[in-house]
């Protein structure tokens, strides 16, 4: 396969892992106010969150360091774009 196919393809599984992760721990704390036991919530989303991005990092990336990187990007980039939507667009005054 060509270097640039597996650099696309690693950017698009960090965008999904990015995805998967961020919208999990939005689904936690929606949830945490309505929840009985919060903290069983809070800690059960962290480690299941965890351990999922964790082992399909591994799954996907392996041992090549590129792939890591680039899988990384496209995590980070997620986040990113998540946080973007999120917050309000605000200008500065000088």
């Amino acid at each position: 396969m060509n270097i640039w196919t597996n650099i696309i393809i690693a950017f698009s599984a960090g965008l999904g892992l990015g995805l998967l992760f961020f919208g999990g721990l939005w689904l936690t704390i929606r949830q945490l106010p309505s929840s009985s036991r919060p903290r069983v919530l809070f800690w059960s989303g962290f480690l299941i969150r965890n351990v999922v991005t964790v082992a399909l990092f591994i799954l996907l990336c392996q041992t090549d360091w590129l792939k890591w990187a680039t899988t990384l990007a496209g995590f980070l980039t997620m986040r990113t774009a998540l946080l973007y939507k999120q917050t309000p667009h605000t200008r500065l005054s000088l």
